[in-house]
């Protein structure tokens, strides 16, 4: 008869805890803890020897910087635990009853969660990342007026010019002067009344749509079967 053993996202953590200590870091014991290593997950990924695989991001960027993506996910991994701490993430599976050894299902059990988990940010951080950087580069005035910006560049040559020369007269060496001009407008897009309404009906709230995507990992008491 087969057998199946369910483990907490808690179980998994206090696992790394015990078998795999940081020095410096604090695995979360509960929910919002202030003694939590906000970087707890991804020193736990470099630990384990794993590694993100993030499809479509440069690793050199400065517009979206890898410590940046890396803050990100450490707070959407916090958000999972503080959301989920108590509910399974990982079963392993024994085709007796006669089976009795804790110490590999947990090993088993962290090697599942820490996949699983991998395999979903690795899926969904494309898509969240970019919308997060953008979030935080707005979030203190949602509602600012849309620029626009133009750039423009004019070089003055009286320099007196002779065909047979072959002198390319177009060149900086021979302008009288040059200038480069940068406008900057700015509209608004509606009423303020019409902008706040849009903002209401339209503004969600990013980590939670993203920590959303972890829900279909996680089994709670109701949930499993014994």
């Amino acid at each position: 008869m087969k057998r199946t053993k369910y483990y907490s996202f808690q179980e998994v953590i206090d696992l790394l805890a015990l078998q795999y200590p940081i020095e410096d870091v604090n695995y979360p014991s509960q929910p919002n803890s202030a003694n939590t290593t906000d970087e707890w997950f991804s020193k736990a990924v470099q630990e384990l020897g794993l590694k993100l695989d993030l499809v479509g991001f440069k690793a050199s960027s400065t517009i979206i910087p890898s410590n940046v993506i890396e803050k990100f996910i450490d707070a959407l991994i916090r958000n999972v635990y503080d959301r989920h701490s108590k509910d399974y993430i990982a079963e392993v599976h024994h085709d007796y009853y006669g089976y009795d050894d804790e110490n590999l299902d947990l090993e088993e059990a962290k090697d599942m969660a820490f996949n699983k988990l991998i395999n979903v940010i690795n899926l969904t951080a494309p898509r969240y990342i970019p919308i997060m950087v953008s979030y935080v580069n707005n979030y203190e005035e949602p509602i600012k007026m849309l620029e626009s910006i133009s750039e423009s560049f004019s070089r003055y040559n009286d320099t007196p010019q002779n065909e047979q020369d072959e002198v390319d007269y177009n060149t900086p060496d021979y302008a009288t002067n040059m200038g480069k001009n940068k406008n900057v407008s700015k509209i608004d897009s509606g009423s303020v009344i019409e902008r706040l309404k849009s903002l209401t009906e339209s503004f969600r709230s990013i980590i939670l749509d993203w920590s959303n995507e972890f829900n279909q990992l996680f089994l709670n008491d109701l949930q499993v079967e014994y």
